[in-house]
């Protein structure tokens, strides 16, 4: 099922301010101020607290994922099962680089096997120093 059919379902629309911050997101974790600049760049005229609202209404929604990078700030990014992947942030510059194992498929095997539960979501963010800083 699409958004639109969705929001659609319970009660809401898919609005153009909607829309556009779902065309905004991407598999970057972007925060909510980001979000909210790059609405301005488009002149959709939207209120930070009005973006705040809509992530956390995608989120429930399952649309998108809410993370926590250590740094005290939330991100959003669009949830891409097809794209699974983790994050790594630099202490020093506050960069975030995409990674994906397929290591950690193995671990989740091993951890399932070891342990009698199935994982259902997982979450294995990293931080530390880039290339760039060290």
């Amino acid at each position: 099922m699409d958004i639109q059919n969705k929001l659609k379902k319970e009660g809401r629309r898919l609005t153009k301010p909607r829309q556009e911050i779902m065309k905004i997101m991407s598999d970057y974790p972007l925060s909510a101020q980001g979000i909210h600049n790059k609405l301005k760049k488009k002149n959709q005229h939207m209120n930070l607290t009005s973006v705040y609202r809509s992530l956390e209404l995608f989120a429930e929604m399952g649309q998108i994922r809410v993370l926590e990078l250590g740094d005290g700030k939330k991100r959003y990014e669009r949830i891409n099962e097809s794209n699974h992947h983790h994050h790594f942030t630099c202490h020093t510059c506050g960069s975030i680089k995409d990674i994906s194992s397929s290591v950690e498929e193995a671990m989740i095997k091993d951890i399932q096997k070891r342990s009698n539960f199935t994982v259902t979501s997982h979450s294995i963010e990293l931080s530390g120093i880039c290339n760039n800083c060290g």
